[in-house]
């Protein structure tokens, strides 16, 4: 099978790629909210124990919930309420300030909990946007698209070198908004 082929023959796969694209590009704030936190804010970095474990507590309750919407409501919703967690967190962090240092520690648990989230409800829009037999291609041209994703922090650091912590926050926010948007029509978009 032709991988252009499959990617023309499929437009419920492709945009579902073009969602996990931004959705995983939004990504690249993630490195910068605990040194938002120390520069910004004058958190301690005691504090980044902290962020951990509201990290990890929003991984584990919330796993659950991703299962279930997606289970319930459909794959291509489920994306969609984790892309919405996505958008979320850096418009949050924008919203800290040294008397609401507490919002760092909301931020870093919706991080844990759209983490896994994203994985979880992207892979099963894909095994819903495709037939068996074109599982396995799309399946990797998935993982092959998404290779750029790791050259996030790098983005993230040049942006914040550039323009400071809070434009990577809002640049994080728009292109989870668009990830959101293109996750949204999933569900209207014939396979």
């Amino acid at each position: 099978v032709d991988k252009p082929a499959l990617l023309r023959r499929l437009p419920r796969f492709r945009r579902m790629l073009w969602a996990r694209f931004f959705i995983e590009g939004a990504t690249f704030s993630t490195p910068f909210y605990v040194l938002f936190a120390q520069r910004d804010l004058g958190v301690g970095l005691a504090q980044t124990g902290v962020y951990v474990a509201a990290l990890n507590a929003g991984r584990v309750l919330t796993g659950p919930l991703w299962g279930r919407i997606s289970d319930r409501f459909g794959a291509s919703n489920g994306l969609c309420a984790v892309s919405a967690g996505v958008a979320l967190a850096p418009l949050i962090a924008l919203t800290a300030a040294p008397e609401r240092t507490w919002l760092i520690v909301a931020t870093f648990f919706l991080i844990g909990a759209v983490q896994d989230g994203v994985w979880m409800t992207a892979t099963n829009a894909n095994m819903q946007a495709v037939s068996d037999r074109d599982r396995p291609l799309a399946l990797g041209l998935a993982t092959v698209c998404l290779a750029a994703s790791a050259a996030n922090g790098m983005l993230g650091g040049a942006v914040a070198a550039f323009a400071g912590y809070p434009a990577v926050f809002a640049l994080s926010a728009a292109m989870s908004l668009v990830g959101l948007v293109a996750a949204a029509t999933l569900s209207r978009t014939p396979c």
